[in-house]
């Protein structure tokens, strides 16, 4: 999984990248509100909020820290450690905390949420960071749109995306909500024969297309195949893998963190609003790359290479992939809300025997 080829000249560039941001670092840091590890630095209230908050998070600089911000991760988990200890109360934990300006506070929470699963606490492998999602996903995306007009390029493709993305989603999913082997072995076969069966079943509709059909129609409807079949796998995946949470639900807690319970109602919407998210996620990436580079191959990349052509898609691919993935996300808070109303009769009692009168409750949606 070692991505990165450190080069000289790669080297040289991060240097001065780290440089710069220490400098920044140095500097005013207006822009960041005041550091806390309850509330977020973004507004989340709002989709302009929400995509900054999961453009922060799958910044691909996550994945070397030490090389781009001048913190590595285990240091950026020991500095959020002490500052929860300093927002305790401990006076030894507030001295040191104090060495550090906001901006480098804030800096250690994205690198160290970035990283680490925030209900397991355990280090999520590089691949299957959302940090991961795109420089990892995008060959495998730019193989699939330039493969799509030949079954083993649709299969081998197809079935390296869905092991990708199983690994994400399981990854970083809702951890409160236990999730066997056999789940993910089920989500994960489900969802690769669904993503073949999908494509292969268009790519055969495809070749019956009247003959009247310009080639370049026909090649730009088969470059538009993987989209059908990774948003239906998406879905498949997702329900396969989770369905258990239907039953058994998910913790619910308090705006201060206190596990109430666990609710299949919230299950259910968390599962509900995710699913859209899965679908929306290939809407511009599977649309935009072919449309652009048809209209480019026409003109500008007549007589390019192939080569050249490729390298052009992966870098289309790899743009569109990294403003639709926090897009997607955006469309709703990993940290969705409840009413208590919809709640399960069993939790809105325990709610009263606490005596706590909220009107809605917190769950962890997963990504």
């Amino acid at each position: 999984f070692d991505l990165f080829q450190l080069s000289p000249d790669f080297l040289a560039s991060a240097k001065r990248s780290q440089k710069q941001y220490r400098k920044m670092s140095s500097a005013s840091s207006d822009d960041y509100p005041e550091f806390s590890l309850s509330k977020g630095r973004f507004d989340m209230s709002t989709f302009g909020g929400r995509f900054s908050h999961f453009s922060n998070l799958i910044d691909p600089r996550t994945l070397m820290p030490s090389v781009f911000f001048g913190m590595n991760l285990e240091k950026a988990r020991e500095v959020v450690r002490t500052a929860k200890k300093a927002q305790g109360g401990d006076e030894a934990a507030k001295a040191e905390i104090s060495k550090y300006s906001n901006k480098e506070l804030w800096t250690a929470r994205k690198i160290k949420e970035s990283a680490v699963h925030p209900d397991t606490d355990e280090i999520i492998p590089q691949p299957f960071r959302m940090a991961g999602f795109v420089p990892y996903g995008t060959p495998v995306v730019a193989g699939m749109i330039l493969t799509s007009h030949s079954y083993l390029g649709t299969i081998v493709f197809q079935i390296l995306n869905q092991s990708h993305n199983a690994m994400i989603n399981y990854s970083n999913r809702n951890a409160t909500a236990a999730t066997t082997l056999g789940d993910l072995a089920q989500g994960y076969m489900g969802a690769v024969g669904t993503s073949v069966g999908v494509a292969l079943a268009l790519e055969r509709l495809i070749e019956h297309l009247p003959s009247t059909i310009a080639p370049s129609t026909r090649n730009l409807i088969t470059k538009l195949v993987p989209f059908p079949a990774v948003a239906t796998a998406n879905i498949a995946n997702l329900v396969l893998m989770r369905r258990r949470e239907l039953v058994d639900g998910i913790e619910v807690t308090l705006p201060d963190g206190t596990v109430v319970g666990k609710s299949a109602a919230a299950a259910k919407q968390a599962i509900f609003e995710t699913g859209i998210t899965r679908v929306a996620l290939p809407v511009p990436l599977f649309f935009l790359p072919p449309l652009i580079m048809s209209s480019l191959e026409k003109n500008i990349l007549k007589n390019a290479s192939r080569a050249v052509t490729v390298s052009a898609n992966v870098g289309i691919v790899a743009g569109v992939f990294a403003l639709g993935l926090p897009a997607a996300l955006a469309l709703f808070d990993q940290y969705g809300t409840i009413k208590v109303e919809k709640l399960e009769d069993s939790l809105r009692a325990k709610l009263e025997k606490m005596g706590v009168n909220a009107s809605e409750l917190t769950y962890n949606k997963g990504l």
